[in-house]
C-alpha cells in the first residue's frame, strides 16, 4: 500500500516538474520543433499539419482558417460548413477572396468558379506572351487585337496581318476598305479583289454599277475578257453594237440570238467554240491519236479499236477522220504502203475501229495515227 502511494506521488511529482519546465522553456525558446531535434524556424514540424481539424471553417478568415500576420486580411480557407460548395480552397488578400479552386478542380480568379469551365476570370487579363489552346475559345463580349477594345465591333484588329486557315461564316454584312455598308453582304471599297477558287452568286451581279434585276450579270463600262469557254443558254442582244468589230469581222445589229450570228467577213475564236450545222444541232470537234508497233506481212492487215473523244452523250452522230500518220523511230514500212481506214464507230462507248493494211513487202509499222472526231447532237 505504501509502495502504491509512493508510485502515484512520484508520477504526480514528475508531471509537475515537466509542466514547470514546459511553461518555463516555451516562452524563452527561440525555435520549437515537433519531431525535429534542432528546429531552424520558430515552429518546425516533421510531418503533416492539419488545419481546421474539426471542420468548422465557413469560408471566411475565421479562427478555423490559416491566417498570415496580425489583421493583415491574408490567409487560406477551406470551406467545410455553411452549405455548398464545400471543400474549395480560397486564397485571401486584404480580406478579399482572390483565387478559388473548387473540389472538382475548377478555378475562379476574382470570384467563384463557374461550373463546367476549368477557369473563370472576373476582370481584365493582360499577357506579354502567347496564349495557346487545343480546344475552342468562347468570348461573350468584344475582342480587340493590337489595340483597345472597340465596343462598335465584336472583333477588331488594329494592325498587322490576319490569317484564317479554315472556314469563315459571317451571318451579317462585311465591308473591306471602308466604312460598314449594311446594304451589301460583302462590299469592297477601293483596291483589287481576287478569288482563287469558285465564285457562286445566287442572285444578280453587276460590274461598274448597281445590280440590275433584269440581268443575272451586267457590265456597265469597260471591256470584258473571257479566257475560257462562254456558254449562253438564252438570247444575246446586240442592238447597240452597231459596227463594233469582233476580231476581223463585224456583227450585224439585231441579228444575234440563240440561232443566228451574221458576220460580214471572218470570225476568229481564240479559244474553244461551237459551230452550228445545217440542222438544229451544233457540231463539236475532238482530236485523238493511236500509237501502233506491229509487224505486218506483205499485202496483209489488221484491225484495232481506238478510244475517241467523249462528247457527253450516247446519241451523238459521230464521224472519225484519219488526219495524219507520223512514222516513229524503228519503222521499216514505207509510208506509201500504209493504208488506214475507219471501218466502224461506237459513239455510245466512245471508240472506233481502224483497219490498217500493208500494201508492200513484210515490214514493221511503228507510227502514231492522229484522228479528228466530229460529233453532231
Amino acid at each position: 500500500m505504501n509502495r502504491l502511494l509512493f508510485s502515484k506521488q512520484s508520477r504526480i511529482f514528475s508531471i509537475s516538474i515537466c509542466l514547470i519546465l514546459f511553461f518555463y522553456l516555451v516562452p524563452n525558446a527561440q525555435n520549437v520543433g515537433i519531431g525535429v531535434a534542432t528546429p531552424s524556424r520558430k515552429l518546425s514540424v516533421n510531418g503533416s499539419v492539419a488545419v481546421d481539424y474539426g471542420n468548422l471553417n465557413s469560408g471566411s478568415l475565421d479562427s478555423a482558417a490559416l491566417v498570415f500576420g496580425n489583421s493583415s486580411g491574408a490567409g487560406i480557407t477551406v470551406k467545410r460548413t455553411g452549405g455548398a460548395p464545400l471543400n474549395g480552397l480560397t486564397i485571401w488578400t486584404n480580406n478579399t477572396p482572390r483565387f478559388t479552386i473548387n473540389s472538382i478542380g475548377e478555378f475562379g480568379i476574382g470570384g467563384e468558379p463557374l461550373t463546367g469551365y476549368r477557369m473563370r476570370i472576373y476582370g481584365d487579363v493582360f499577357t506579354n506572351g502567347q496564349i495557346t489552346t487545343s480546344t475552342a475559345v468562347q468570348v461573350g463580349d468584344h475582342v480587340a487585337i493590337g489595340g483597345a477594345v472597340d465596343t462598335d465591333y465584336r472583333l477588331r484588329i488594329y494592325g498587322g496581318n490576319a490569317r484564317i486557315n479554315g472556314h469563315t461564316t459571317i451571318t451579317g454584312s462585311t465591308t473591306i476598305g471602308g466604312d460598314f455598308d449594311p446594304e451589301y453582304r460583302l462590299r469592297v471599297i477601293g483596291g483589287n479583289s481576287r478569288f482563287g477558287g469558285d465564285m457562286h452568286a445566287t442572285g444578280n451581279a453587276a460590274i461598274g454599277g448597281a445590280a440590275d434585276p433584269n440581268f443575272r450579270f451586267r457590265v456597265y463600262d469597260g471591256d470584258s475578257r473571257f479566257g475560257g469557254n462562254v456558254q449562253v443558254t438564252g438570247l444575246i442582244n446586240t442592238a447597240d453594237l452597231g459596227a463594233n468589230q469582233v476580231n476581223a469581222g463585224t456583227v450585224n445589229s439585231n441579228v444575234v440570238n440563240a440561232v443566228i450570228l451574221s458576220v460580214d467577213n471572218t470570225l476568229t475564236i481564240g479559244g474553244k467554240g461551237s459551230v452550228q450545222s445545217n440542222g438544229p444541232s451544233s457540231l463539236r470537234m475532238g482530236f485523238d491519236k493511236q500509237a501502233v508497233d506491229v509487224q505486218i506481212a506483205a499485202n496483209n492487215g489488221f484491225t484495232t479499236v481506238v478510244n475517241i473523244t467523249d462528247f457527253d452523250g450516247d446519241n451523238d452522230d459521230v464521224r472519225v477522220l484519219v488526219s495524219q500518220i507520223v512514222l516513229n523511230a524503228g519503222n521499216t514500212m514505207f509510208i506509201s504502203n500504209v493504208n488506214v481506214n475507219v471501218i466502224g464507230v461506237d459513239a455510245a462507248n466512245n471508240t472506233c475501229t481502224l483497219m490498217i493494211r500493208n500494201l508492200g513487202v513484210a515490214a514493221t509499222l511503228k507510227a502514231t495515227i492522229y484522228l479528228t472526231t466530229i460529233a453532231k447532237n
